[in-house]
């Protein structure tokens, strides 16, 4: 394994990591994908929608050289010229922290912010976000309903609920309720049930090693096998709390297929009620993506494609491609978000109906 100090030791390791392989079984081309994805990401940040000075605050984002990102729909949304977490120290860092910590602004990876501009829930609708720590998609999705929209944001673990609440507070945000459950078995509300359910499962995050370099250290291939049932068991649970014609937003940020279009298979077969639908393309205009997969391979621990499959750790046929073309329709609907299409992290999502 390559050493972990410095540029050259992340850059060796990038060459040899299983996680270079996956990128490869993608089609990913393998300079580009490690030119890019050991960069750091760029700042990013949301702009609070209903802020009593908006205005001013605009006006430092753009004295920073803030660009907005055009493909952010409906809410406004700034790529800064600089690292995440590298503001020049020149008050630019200060006034950074004091804008994010005033609720002006939120910071928010760019490709975290795909959830909700898909889903594009509305005011009056009533909303569950499964995994909602710390806050990030819940609050976006609260700004956009408010006032008479309603955010009902559910975490499991106790210290990430106390970062929900903080960001709830930070933001003055009186339309969203906290809940602790464990997502695969949050209670029943009234018929007809929610109207959008965002299920943003806990995944292995091959696609986060631009923010989080242990990535090209730790992931393997088994990582994503090992997620898949706690992934389905989340999201059937949000389809059996989804109101008929209500919509859920499934994501990760992950690029491997065992985590994304394999769980989407399992999960439109398992609840048969539940539909792949087209996303709306105009709510996310300018950004550049690709289709979901209908064909991969498992790897091997070493990142290779394996001759026989069946001999993979942990593996299940349901890892494999569908064969039924009906799914593999489904799948070609669902969206993958690679780091070199708009110098973002990795993301998938899939629209459910």
């Amino acid at each position: 394994m390559g050493e972990r100090s410095g540029e050259d030791g992340l850059l060796a390791q990038a060459e040899i990591a299983p996680l270079t392989g996956l990128a490869e079984s993608l089609g990913i081309d393998r300079s580009k994908w490690i030119q890019v994805a050991t960069k750091p990401l760029p700042e990013t940040l949301r702009l609070t929608m209903h802020h009593y000075d908006i205005e001013w605050t605009r006006k430092q984002l753009i004295a920073m050289g803030a660009v907005p990102l055009k493909w952010s729909i409906g809410n406004e949304a700034y790529q800064l010229p600089f690292a995440r977490g590298q503001a020049p120290r020149d008050g630019t860092r200060e006034l950074l922290a004091l804008l994010h910590d005033t609720g002006r602004v939120t910071r928010q990876e760019a490709a975290s912010m795909l959830p909700i501009l898909v889903l594009n829930p509305q005011p009056n609708e009533l909303l569950l976000d499964l995994c909602a720590a710390p806050g990030s998609k819940a609050t976006h999705a609260a700004e956009r309903m408010a006032p008479t929209g309603v955010v009902v944001a559910n975490e499991p673990i106790s210290g990430r609920v106390n970062m929900l609440a903080s960001n709830r507070g930070r933001l003055s945000l009186h339309n969203v309720m906290i809940t602790q459950h464990d997502g695969r078995h949050v209670g029943r509300i009234p018929k007809p049930g929610f109207d959008a359910i965002v299920a943003d499962v806990p995944c292995t995050g091959s696609a986060t090693s631009r923010k989080n370099k242990d990535v090209w250290w730790s992931w393997s291939p088994k990582g994503g096998r090992t997620m898949f049932q706690l992934q389905v068991d989340i999201a059937s649970r949000g389809a059996q709390l989804l109101r008929p014609g209500g919509t859920m937003v499934y994501s990760t940020c992950s690029i491997d297929p065992v985590e994304n279009e394999a769980v989407i298979a399992e999960l439109i077969q398992k609840c048969p009620w539940m539909e792949v639908i087209e996303i709306d393309e105009s709510n996310v205009d300018g950004l550049v993506w690709h289709q979901g997969l209908t064909a991969w391979s498992p790897l091997d621990e070493q990142g290779k494609v394996s001759e026989r499959p069946q001999d993979v750790p942990f593996f299940d046929e349901r890892y494999l491609p569908p064969s039924d073309g009906a799914i593999l329709n489904a799948l070609s609907k669902t969206r993958r978000l690679y780091p070199q299409d708009n110098n973002t992290g990795g993301f998938f999502v899939a629209l459910l109906r």
